[in-house]
């Protein structure tokens, strides 16, 4: 029985997260490290009081790698000018430019093809 404990605990150890690119780490910052919130860079020619934002909650990002991959995914989405994403909240905040609309619907199967979920998006501002 002990041996199958064991067994089981260095699979949980050495699995990691499952979602993130090979180039990135597989662990989670510690709380005593966390790192910043990825961040895309934005249009500088566009001032923050033009920008709608929106906060949107993703579900199961758990490494650097994720935190990556869904920055990546909801900056390509049409009129996003920048996101930043906190992989401890599992909130992203997307500022768009004036003039274009979040899609929701297409950020939500964007994301939904990577095994991300968003579950929430509030426009929270303009």
């Amino acid at each position: 029985m002990k041996k199958i404990m064991m067994v089981a605990v260095a699979a949980l150890a050495l699995a990691g997260c499952t979602q993130s690119d090979s180039q990135e780490p597989t662990q989670a910052p510690s709380t005593e490290q966390a790192k910043p919130a990825e961040q895309t860079k934005k249009d500088d020619t566009v001032s923050n009081a033009q920008l709608v934002t929106y906060e949107v909650k993703v579900d199961g990002m758990m490494c650097d790698g994720c935190k990556k991959h869904v920055t990546d995914i909801l900056s390509a989405q049409e009129g996003v000018n920048d996101v930043t994403v906190d992989l401890k909240t599992g909130t992203a905040i997307v500022h768009v430019k004036p003039g274009a609309n979040f899609d929701e619907a297409k950020a939500k199967d964007a994301l939904d093809v990577d095994d991300y979920k968003l579950t929430a998006c509030t426009r929270i501002a303009n």
